[in-house]
């Protein structure tokens, strides 16, 4: 693996980072076992890069030089902290920038735009959600369950990451009667399995359709304004179960 560049180590960390996300989600959807386990490798490769980058060990930080155009990062010749694959490496504390927020923003046929602003920490998603942190309650769609899905907003790196469950059994949720959908996918997500979700994905719960935006808290109304815009992600047509 090599990244030639001329950018400062905080740079190199943080597309390492960036790395480490898409292989997760290439290892998430990844149709074969085949193609799961060659992505798991590269996690396990990248897990050892952060450790690497990241360690306070003097020996390490005369590596951390940010390196020429001619000198492109590399793995060490001795694993350093040689660490199993982690479906989320440790990442530095960091504080995402000040006024930072994220909304699911209703964007459903025949319904109004409406937003929803997201909180760090748990978010949990249904007709009548309960427990700690942030509730969102969904009305008028018999297809959602009464505590039907999490989100997770989780300080990382260069801002929040987003972790989607169908269903959450810390909470004493059991998977959704009817399933949670990404970006018009036919297949529902997979209980317990966490999925990575990214600025303007949409998250079809029920019938009812949220897109996911970042944004700065004095932006809410550009926000709004920007999804009642968008086209419309197609509907997955749920089965009464």
């Amino acid at each position: 693996m090599e990244l030639g560049s001329d950018l400062p180590h905080d740079q190199i960390v943080k597309k390492l980072f960036e790395k480490h996300r898409h292989y997760a989600m290439l290892e998430q959807n990844a149709p074969t076992d085949v193609l799961r386990n060659r992505y798991r490798q590269t996690l396990g490769n990248l897990n050892r890069y952060i450790a690497f980058m990241t360690t306070d060990a003097p020996h390490a930080r005369q590596h951390k030089a940010t390196p020429s155009a001619s000198q492109p990062l590399r793995a060490p010749s001795e694993p350093i902290r040689s660490q199993p694959y982690s479906p989320t490496p440790h990442e530095p504390k960091h504080e995402p920038a000040k006024g930072a927020s994220a909304w699911l923003v209703r964007h459903t046929e025949n319904m109004q735009t409406i937003s929803f602003e997201l909180r760090e920490g748990a978010n949990v998603l249904g007709r009548n959600p309960s427990g700690p942190g942030n509730q969102i309650l969904i009305e008028n769609d018999r297809y959602v369950s009464r505590m039907h899905a999490r989100i997770d907003m989780i300080p990382a790196y260069d801002g929040y990451r987003f972790e989607l469950t169908d269903g959450f059994q810390s909470f004493a949720m059991k998977p959704s009667l009817n399933g949670t959908y990404r970006n018009g996918e036919h297949t529902r997500i997979q209980p317990e399995r966490k999925v990575i979700l990214m600025d303007g994905d949409t998250i079809q719960i029920g019938e009812t359709k949220f897109c996911l935006k970042v944004a700065p808290v004095n932006k809410k109304r550009n926000v709004e304004e920007e999804v009642a815009s968008s086209d419309y992600v197609k509907t997955v047509v749920i089965k009464l179960q």
